[in-house]
């Protein structure tokens, strides 16, 4: 049984080292897990967050947990400039019509009123 477990792990290193994958050892998890901590997040939230990392993420952790960028990873800044100027361009079309008809409206009104009556 020890014979056959052996070969299986020897199996799956030799195909983490062939494709390039990462095999995170609970070292690495621990190493991460602490890393979090002294970074501010609660130990059981820590360990809670390493668990569900896949092992190449781990590895990508401890490779270099201090120079990666803090929050979701990023790629939001582009997407939220399109949303604002589609809202902006929205309500600019809902606004404008709504603007020139209550200025029209106005100018109408007393456009009547405002001649001086011709003299007689």
């Amino acid at each position: 049984m020890k014979r056959l477990l052996g070969s299986l792990a020897a199996a799956l290193l030799l195909m983490a080292g062939s494709t390039g994958l990462a095999l995170a050892l609970p070292a690495e998890r621990a190493e991460v897990a602490q890393k979090l901590v002294a970074l501010g997040v609660d130990a059981v939230d820590a360990s809670a967050r390493v668990e569900a990392l896949t092992d190449d993420e781990v590895a990508r952790l401890v490779e270099g947990i201090d120079t990666l960028p803090a929050g979701g990873g990023g790629g939001g800044g582009p997407l939220a400039i399109i949303a604002g100027g589609v809202c902006v361009a929205v309500a600019v079309l809902i606004l404008l019509p709504i603007v020139i008809v209550t200025i029209v409206y106005q100018v109408a009104k007393h456009a009547g009123t405002s001649r001086p009556s011709a003299p007689a």
